[in-house]
């Protein structure tokens, strides 16, 4: 057995499905996080204004992107993988993405959860032919379900369901801190899919906060602190436990 995690940006995949990851790993299962929207900006595009907004919400680190993705191998360490189980892709985040003339295609929070922007047309067949080779003898890929409506989460679900043809089975993860909301649901894929849970135990969910704790840029933007982290990590994963498990982290299968 083989499973495939695919994380649209260097965080996903932990606050996620961290505790899976941690079980997997335990259990000597092949594991491997594939993040989508790791690459490096130009100059240019790194001073888009609201990529500049990013960044100063990152505490305008020099190499963003780089430390995001050196944020991730650890936390993936820490969940029990090797560094060469987590696979950074060169895709540019929204943030960094420009039209051919130039202009920001998502300037704004509002746009980054709007529509896919025409301009992005066909990039999640550039994601899917970037998958197929790193996905190799994979029996299972756990995708994104596009919970809260990020545009690149959209992307990175198409893409799966475009490998998913090569005969993989797919299971879709609620991304956190989007699925807090009850109203981002909206969007999720539901058509012929079981909701379902993986059971977390204490060990797994302290596990999975300890490693969601390497994201530092992110940890102000999305949960305001360490402690909030914590607390809202737990809390989501205990509201819908089923009776007799403390914790879970939500997936639609078919």
């Amino acid at each position: 057995m083989s499973v495939v995690f695919l994380s649209p940006h260097p965080d996903d995949a932990v606050l996620s499905c961290g505790g899976e990851i941690w079980q997997l790993a335990r259990q000597g299962i092949s594991v491997r996080v594939v993040t989508i929207f790791a690459g490096d900006p130009d100059d240019e595009a790194a001073e888009l204004p609201f990529a500049r907004y990013q960044h100063r919400l990152w505490g305008f680190p020099p190499r963003p992107m780089a430390l995001r993705r050196a944020e991730d191998v650890a936390a993936c360490v820490q969940l029990g993988l090797r560094p060469e189980d987590v696979v950074h892709l060169p895709f540019l985040d929204a943030v960094y993405r420009r039209t051919p003339a130039g202009a920001a295609m998502y300037p704004s929070d509002e746009a980054l959860f709007g529509d896919v922007h025409p301009d992005d047309a066909g990039l999640d067949e550039k994601i899917a032919e970037a998958l197929v080779p790193l996905l190799g003898g994979a029996t299972r890929i756990v995708a994104p379900a596009g919970v809260g409506h990020h545009v690149d989460h959209l992307l990175v679900r198409r893409a799966a369901e475009q490998v998913r043809q090569n005969g993989h089975e797919i299971v879709y993860y609620e991304e956190l801190p989007y699925a807090e909301t009850p109203e981002a649901y909206a969007h999720r894929p539901s058509l012929g899919l079981v909701e379902t849970y993986v059971v977390l135990h204490e060990a797994d969910m302290a596990a999975k906060v300890r490693a969601a704790l390497y994201h530092h840029t992110q940890l102000p933007v999305l949960f305001g602190s360490d402690m909030r982290l914590n607390e809202r990590l737990r809390a989501h994963a205990a509201q819908h436990a089923p009776p007799g498990a403390p914790y879970v982290e939500r997936r639609w299968v078919p």
